[in-house]
């Protein structure tokens, strides 16, 4: 399952559409079982959050948030997973990648036919661990519960040193997305950018 999906999202990596997804080299069965060899990565999001810093910087968090939630966007709208669930897309499975800041350079999203901006604050983020992934198109959706926006929103505001501030917006933007948005709404992308 992890494999089939991570060999279906590297045309994403390929054809410049996000690259916010772990990439994906190989893979070969060693005494009954997978070893996958993957894209190396400075470590999980999570140890930049950790850093009080980050942590209390609303354009780190809108930035890290909207390239997660971007990259779910191109999932459904670019492959033919349109109705993929990653079903544990908690902070602690998304990865960074640290890459150059250019004084005051951004980073293009193509959403829709609009051209989004976002700061460049000198990091990429990367999706992983698709192992519960579902795609109710193709198979039983054994584990969804709640979607994996409301789950990232759910463990992020749960981290222990995010300030006051922080948490009152993700509250907000938690209670704002589930009265007004879904999974695929433009608008909830742009309100990250506000």
């Amino acid at each position: 399952n992890n494999i089939h999906y991570l060999k279906s999202f590297n045309s994403l990596y390929k054809n410049r559409v996000t690259p916010h997804i772990q990439v994906y080299y190989d893979s070969f069965k060693r005494d009954n079982r997978y070893i996958i060899m993957t894209e190396q990565t400075d470590g999980q999001i999570i140890s930049l959050l950790n850093n009080k810093m980050q942590s209390s910087n609303p354009l780190f968090i809108k930035c890290m948030l909207f390239q997660i939630i971007y990259t779910l966007y191109a999932i459904k709208t670019k492959t033919v997973h349109k109705n993929f669930n990653h079903n544990r897309l908690h902070i602690k499975n998304v990865d960074v990648v640290i890459i150059s800041k250019f004084g005051n350079s951004n980073i293009v999203y193509m959403v829709g036919k609009e051209k989004l901006s976002l700061p460049n604050m000198g990091f990429l983020v990367k999706i992983q661990h698709f192992y519960n992934t579902t795609d109710i198109s193709s198979e039983d959706n054994l584990y969804k519960q709640d979607s994996d926006i409301i789950t990232l929103l759910k463990s992020l505001y749960n981290i222990e040193n995010l300030n006051s501030g922080i948490k009152f917006w993700i509250r907000k933007t938690l209670k704002l997305y589930l009265k007004s948005y879904t999974d695929n709404d433009l608008k909830f992308l742009k309100y990250l950018l506000l």
